[in-house]
């Protein structure tokens, strides 16, 4: 077997291992989101909330919250470490299995533009920290 193959297998069970935990981490926090007396979520924030609503939960919860919602979006951070690299590094792994140059040529755009993605997400984290 291709020693570089059975690198990208690690790096994706090392990722995979890393999303695994850090996702059960997430998930047990999300029960104590609520905002006068409205539970909100991650998702929420992330993608389909006004600019409003994310402005009116962001200053209306209490500090309680604030400190988990911290401590989420900390945990986010190491999620998206197990999370960008598995992906690319399952790109990787399906690349090897192909012979079409195309096929090959895809996958490991794909694998690159994880690197974009993850950017974006911690640029995002970021603003919602602050």
């Amino acid at each position: 077997m291709d020693p570089a193959y059975k690198k990208w297998q690690k790096l994706f069970l090392w990722s995979f291992g890393l999303f695994a935990g850090t996702a059960f981490c997430m998930k047990w926090m999300e029960k104590d989101f609520i905002e006068n007396g409205q539970p909100f979520t991650i998702i929420g924030l992330e993608i389909s909330y006004s600019k409003e609503k994310i402005v009116s939960i962001l200053s209306g919860i209490d500090e309680k919250v604030k400190t988990i919602l911290r401590y989420h979006l900390s945990f986010d951070f190491l999620f998206m470490a197990g999370v960008y690299p598995g992906i690319a590094s399952l790109c990787m792994i399906v690349r090897n299995k192909f012979r079409t140059r195309y096929v090959k040529n895809l996958l490991l755009t794909f694998a690159v533009l994880q690197t974009a993605a993850w950017g974006c997400d911690i640029y995002e984290n970021i603003c919602l920290l602050q």
